[in-house]
């Protein structure tokens, strides 16, 4: 595409960017969607779908780190509201309001953490199966982080 045309559908590279997050944010949602019926809902099967779907699209997660995007990547999740959209499908804190501070506090933490852990799996060249992955996490995200300080 020249040049020219390329700039009459966008500013520049980052509305390009944008643009690309937002249609992947999109495919994610609809390849995690919804369960069929009579399907339970588990921590690991929600891991798993997350790691086979970047694992399908690895390519894709390698060429923003080699484009230094990493960062725009997590504030556009953070920004168009993926996050809290994907820490309601992760978070199983009843007792915290959906608009609550502390639900986006732990929103954030998760799903950023989960991006981070994503971007190792693919340096590491995802030597672990999405399913392997997937177990892990959920150890990760089920057991204190902290040890009590006396």
């Amino acid at each position: 595409m020249p040049r020219k045309t390329f700039y009459r559908y966008f500013d520049g590279k980052d509305a390009v960017f944008t643009a690309l997050t937002d249609q992947i944010m999109l495919d994610y949602e609809q390849y995690t969607g919804p369960y069929a019926e009579g399907e339970k809902r588990t921590s690991e099967k929600e891991m798993e779908k997350m790691f086979l779907f970047w694992y399908e699209h690895r390519e894709l997660l390698s060429a923003i780190v080699r484009s230094n995007m990493t960062g725009l990547t997590l504030e556009q999740f953070m920004e168009t509201g993926y996050a809290e959209r994907l820490g309601k499908r992760l978070v199983n804190l009843p007792e915290l309001e959906d608009d609550s501070k502390m639900f986006r506090m732990t929103t954030f933490f998760t799903t950023s953490g989960l991006f981070v852990i994503l971007l190792d799996w693919l340096r590491r060249g995802c030597e672990e199966s999405p399913k392997e992955m997937a177990a892990m996490t959920v150890q990760l995200l089920t057991r204190p982080l902290y040890r009590a300080l006396p």
